[in-house]
C-alpha cells in the first residue's frame, strides 16, 4: 500500500488500506481468469468455468475479515475484478463479467446473513457453484424463450425412446445439474474456511504484462474502442459454439415441431438482435470513466480499489497515466 497512508490518521489510513486491499484481492482473481481460465479455455478443458467459479470463492474466503465487527467487502472484490474483465483486450466478456459479478453478490448476502464463519462461507460457496451451473441457461432463457425450454423437452422426449430416463422434464434435469454442483462447490467452501490463504498486504500481483497498442502509446486495457470495432466485436462473439450450438438447437426443433417458417425465422432473429444488443453494451461500458463518476460523488473507496487492481499491471493504462495523482489525504473514501 502507499507509503503516504502510514502520515494518516489510524482510521482513514485503515479505511484506504481495506480499498486497498479489495483491489489487490480483485487483482489476483482477475489474473487467475485471464490467465489460468484463458490457457483452459484454449485447451478446451471440460468445466473449466466451474473450476473458475471456485477459485474466486477461494479468494473471497481468503479476503475475508472474521474478526468482530468487520464489516465483509467481498461484493467489492468481484466488482472490481469484473471491472477488469472489461477493460481486457482479449477472451469473451460478457458472460464472465456477469459470473464474477453475480458471484460475489451472492457470496457477499450469504457472509452478511450467515456471518464469516464455516456456515456463510459454505452456504456461499454453494451459491457460488449453483449460480455457474445456471448461468449458461439462463442467457439461452433470454435469447430464446420459452423456446428453449420446448426444444429440450423435445430431446429428452426422443431420447427416452433409446434409453431410461427418471424424467422428461428439463427443468427437473436443470435443477439436479445445479444441486450437484452446489453440493460439489459446498465441500469447496469448507476446505477454504479451514485453509483460507492471506497473502501479505504488500503482495504485487501482475495479471498480465501491459498489451502494447497506439492508445496515447501506453497500453489499451483503458482504450474504449471505437462504435464500428465494437459491432465487429459484437459480431464475433456471435460466431462463439456458446451461442451457435443453443441456437441451431433450438431452430432445428422449431422447425420439425412443425412451426410455420416466419415463426421459425422470428424466434431466429429475436435471439441473434438481443444476443448482439447484450454484447454491444458490455463493450462499451468504460470502466475507467466509472471511476472518476464515482470518486466525484463521494464514492471513493471502489474507485480507489479499481485504481489499485490496475496498478498491479507492469505498464499503467492510458487513462490512469493522464489522470492526476490523488494524495491520499484529501482523497474522498466515502462508503
Amino acid at each position: 500500500m502507499p507509503e503516504t497512508i502510514l502520515s494518516l490518521s489510524p482510521a482513514r489510513g485503515a479505511r484506504l488500506a481495506v480499498w486497498d486491499r479489495v483491489g489487490m484481492f480483485a487483482a489476483i482473481s482477475s489474473a487467475t481468469e485471464i490467465g489460468l481460465g484463458g490457457f483452459l479455455h484454449a485447451l478446451h478443458v471440460p468445466l473449466t468455468g466451474h473450476f473458475l467459479a471456485n477459485f474466486q470463492g477461494v479468494v473471497l474466503a481468503s479476503f475475508l475479515d472474521r474478526r468482530p465487527g468487520r464489516k465483509p467487502y467481498v461484493f467489492f472484490v468481484s466488482a472490481t475484478g469484473a471491472a477488469l474483465k472489461s477493460l481486457s483486450p482479449m477472451g469473451r466478456k460478457l458472460r464472465p463479467m456477469l459470473g464474477i459479478f453475480m458471484q460475489g453478490l451472492l457470496f457477499h448476502g450469504a457472509v452478511n446473513v450467515l456471518g464469516c464463519g464455516a456456515l456463510g462461507v459454505v452456504m456461499g460457496q454453494s451459491l457460488i457453484g449453483a449460480w455457474c451451473s445456471a448461468q449458461t441457461f439462463l442467457f439461452q432463457y433470454v435469447f430464446f424463450g420459452q423456446s428453449l425450454l420446448l426444444g429440450y423437452g423435445r430431446l429428452l422426449d426422443i431420447s427416452g425412446h433409446y434409453v431410461w430416463l427418471p424424467t422428461s422434464s428439463p427443468l427437473a434435469w436443470l435443477g439436479a445439474w445445479i444441486a450437484l454442483n452446489g453440493l460439489v462447490s459446498a465441500g469447496v467452501g469448507f476446505a477454504a474456511y479451514r485453509f483460507a490463504w492471506h497473502p501479505a498486504a504488500t503482495t504485487r500481483i501482475s495479471p498480465m504484462a501491459g498489451h502494447r497498442s497506439s492508445c496515447s502509446g501506453e497500453t489499451d486495457w483503458a482504450c474504449l474502442p471505437s462504435w464500428f470495432a465494437s459491432i465487429v466485436e459484437a459480431l464475433a462473439e456471435l460466431r462463439r459454439p456458446s451461442f451457435v450450438l443453443p441456437f441451431a438447437f433450438v431452430l432445428i426443433f422449431a422447425w420439425f415441431g412443425r412451426n410455420r417458417w416466419d415463426v421459425v425465422a422470428l424466434l431466429a432473429l429475436r435471439g441473434t438482435a438481443v444476443a448482439f444488443l447484450c454484447f454491444l453494451i458490455v463493450k462499451r461500458i468504460d470502466f475507467i470513466r466509472l471511476t472518476l463518476w464515482l470518486r466525484a460523488r463521494g464514492w471513493g473507496g471502489p474507485a480507489r480499489a479499481l485504481d489499485t487492481a490496475l496498478a498491479q499491471l507492469p505498464a499503467r493504462s492510458a487513462a490512469l497515466s493522464r489522470r492526476p495523482v490523488k494524495n491520499p489525504s484529501t482523497e474522498p473514501v466515502g462508503r
